[in-house]
């Protein structure tokens, strides 16, 4: 399951914070018949970009189409990425294997 995927976007308007989430997942697929998970993990270019115009349209950022968007020469990145939470390293209640091997 895909997550929500944030991208630093700038244009010719300036630069902002677009997140990229399951509508924009599907309108993907509705528009190229392929899945958005193929399009990603070959890093395609219009994948990416198409992602992004679909979630400003979506979002009231932009009214323009897609070409007309295109014209503007947007570049990106992946905004920051989450670091993970990390495990909880706590022993659980009980006897652990290393404690029975100490006492033999």
């Amino acid at each position: 399951m895909l997550t929500p995927i944030t991208f630093q976007v700038t244009d010719e308007d300036g630069s902002r914070d677009v997140v990229v989430a399951a509508p924009d997942f599907v309108a993907y697929e509705a528009k190229y018949n392929q899945p958005i998970i193929k399009a990603l993990s070959d890093l395609s270019y219009t994948a990416y970009l198409f992602l992004i115009w679909n979630a400003m349209h979506r979002q009231g950022i932009t009214d323009a189409s897609f070409d007309d968007w295109l014209a503007k020469a947007p570049t990106f990145d992946r905004g920051e990425a989450e670091d993970p939470v990390p495990l909880d390293r706590k022993q659980p209640p009980g006897t652990s294997q290393l404690s029975l091997s100490s006492s033999e």
